[in-house]
Parts: C-alpha cells; structure tokens; sequence
C-alpha cells in the first residue's frame, strides 16, 4: 500500500510538472510581446489577440474615426510588432494664395503632411515651418509657391555722328563716308515672385554686346565764289595762251594747247561708299581740284586718255564713257550728289584740248 501511494505521489508531481511547462510555453508563443505608440507614447504588453483591433479593445485604446492605424486594424499580430495609433489633429493650411483652411491630420511631421495631402513642392518653394518640424495641433503651415523668372531686355546705344572737314568739297556739300549702326545693351534682370507676386527684382547681367559705329561725315570747306574766281582767272590765262600759240605748265609739265572747244556738259557721282569707281580705261574716278580729275566723253569726238581744261572744273583726263555721252558732251566727275546736282547740265561749256 505504501509503494502504490508513493507511485501514485510521484505520477501527480509529474504531471504537475508538466502542466506548468505547458502553461509557460502557452505564456510565451501565445501571449505575443508587441509595442503599441499611441499619439508618439509608447506602451509594450503582451497580447493574445490576433488582429490589431483585438488589441486596441484589450487595452481600452479607444480611437476616432479617421485614426491613422499601422498596421491595419485587421492586420494579424506578429511577434514582436510595432504597431502606431494617431489620433488626427487639426492644423490650418495656407496654401500658396488661397484662404487659410482647417484640415485634419494623422502625419506626425510636415513632411509626412504635405505627402499625405499630395502637396507638391519644389525646391525654390518655401514651407513654414520646416519639412522636419513636427506636426502641433492647430498649427498654422504656409507653403508659399515661388516662380523665378528671368527677362532679357536689349537697349539700343545711339551711335554719334562725326564731322570731317574735307577742303576739297565746296562748303555747301557733305559726303557721308561711312554709315552709323546702333550699338546694343544686354539687360537679364531675375525677379522671384512668391504665390504670384512680384517681391524682388534685381539685374544679374548687364554688359555691351555690340559697339555702337559713328556716322562719319565730310564737309566740305571751299568756297565757292573763291572757287568760281580762281578757275575764271585760270581760263583766263589759258585762253589768252591759246590765242597766243603760247604754253602752260601744270604739275610741273609743259602742255600746248591743241585746240579749243565748246560742249554741252552733265554731271554725274559714284553712290557707293567708297567713292569712287573703275572707269573704262582701268583707272578711278577721282575728283582734284588741285590735279587731274575724270571725265567721260564719246571716243569718237575726243580719244580716251586726253588731258583737257574745262572751264569752271578744271584740269581732267578723258579716262571714262557712258550710255549717254554721245557726240560733242562731256560728264565730269563730281565729289557728291550735291556737287552734280549744283553742276547741273551746262551749255556752252569751253573746254582746251592739251597735249
């Protein structure tokens, strides 16, 4: 009898035993060990549950309506879990120019906020306060929308006009030698505007990108009178040389005079800037008071290459012809459209063939 209470003993120790050890084991695999932040406090437990809203009802976690829950309220538990509850707050948003308006949130930074909200903003946008600030109930956030633009403006730089006295033109003539051309000023001015309004406005660029060419002008500075005086007196002393068989001496050469003449005379210029222009025998037209100047005659009454005098013009080599210079005429070279236009067309003109 005493071996069979002893047997008897030691069975119900050890089931004792062994009901313990499954009771801890039962402790340890079903009551999960998981970490509830709720708001940002942190609270870690045991559950059994299985689903996140089996653990917030075991402990008494009452949340509102549009809570932010991680995981899910029918998430299943894993152990050692994480879980996060926030409650939403209210802030109120200035976006860009709109009115200020209540939204409420469950973010936990400004950051998460403007994610939440599928706010967009790049890097010039300016956000108040900061993207890592956290999230304070009725906090005011600005989010300020800022556009930098860039405007390029180009100024005209007026050219100058230059006057060069030239005593080879008659002082009512003028002859421009090269024509102005505007220079240019290159302004880049940046201006920020912040929800659409201007608030700065500063030059970044400001530099001269084509010089400005002076109009240069010659004018001329010979009298006429003076002028007219002086070739009178000379087709003087020519004349009078001729009628004597006598010579002159021009340039340091002797030349008789072979004969003399009267023509009809015209005029004509070169319109191109440089002045002057090839003749029909290779040479320039050249206009020398004080030389040997051009003219254009018809070959067949005077030969190309003639040195003449013709009187109110002066000493001229027959080195040109022209559409229109037919029989007893002549086309003396002037220095401006003035000058030809002043010479007009003369009748009668004297001119002495020199040889």
């Amino acid at each position: 009898m005493v071996k069979s209470r002893s047997i008897k003993t030691m069975l119900f120790s050890l089931a004792s035993l062994l009901i313990s050890v499954i009771l801890f084991y039962l402790v340890i695999y079903i009551n999960k060990p998981v970490t509830l932040v709720v708001d940002g406090i942190e609270i870690s437990t045991y559950v059994i549950e299985n689903t996140t809203r089996d653990v917030l009802k075991e402990n008494s976690i009452v949340l509102q309506d549009e809570v932010g829950v991680y995981p899910s309220k029918l998430s299943n538990i894993e152990y050692g879990d994480n879980d996060v509850f926030n409650n939403p707050v209210p802030v109120i948003l200035y976006l860009g120019n709109s009115d200020p308006y209540e939204v409420m949130t469950m973010s936990k930074t400004i950051e998460d906020f403007l994610k939440e909200r599928d706010i967009d903003i790049d890097e010039n946008d300016i956000v108040e306060p900061s993207l890592y600030s956290d999230i304070i109930p009725d906090e005011e956030i600005f989010i300020k929308y800022v556009d930098i633009r860039i405007n390029e403006e180009s100024i005209a730089i007026p050219y100058d006009t230059e006057i060069r006295y030239n005593n080879s033109l008659y002082s009512d003539e003028n002859r421009v030698i090269q024509e102005g051309r505007d220079g240019l000023r290159l302004i880049k001015r940046e201006k920020r505007y912040e929800n659409n309004i201007e608030v700065s406005d500063n030059v970044i660029y400001d530099d001269v990108e084509r010089q400005p060419i002076n109009k240069v002008i010659e004018k001329g500075t010979k009298d006429r009178s003076i002028i007219k005086d002086e070739n009178q007196a000379l087709s003087n002393i020519i004349n009078n040389s001729y009628l004597n068989g006598g010579k002159i001496t021009f340039l340091g050469e002797e030349y008789s005079i072979k004969y003399s003449k009267l023509v009809e005379s015209t005029a004509f210029y070169n319109s191109g800037s440089n002045g002057n222009h090839i003749t029909a025998t290779g040479n320039p037209t050249l206009y020398n008071p004080d030389g040997w100047s051009t003219i254009a005659v018809d070959p067949k009454v005077i030969p190309l290459n003639t040195k003449v005098y013709v009187e109110g013009y002066g000493f001229a080599i027959a080195h040109d012809t022209g559409g229109a210079i037919r029989g007893n005429i002549i086309d003396v070279f002037m220095p401006s459209r003035e000058a030809a236009y002043n010479w007009g067309r003369k009748k009668g003109v004297k001119i002495y063939i020199l040889e």
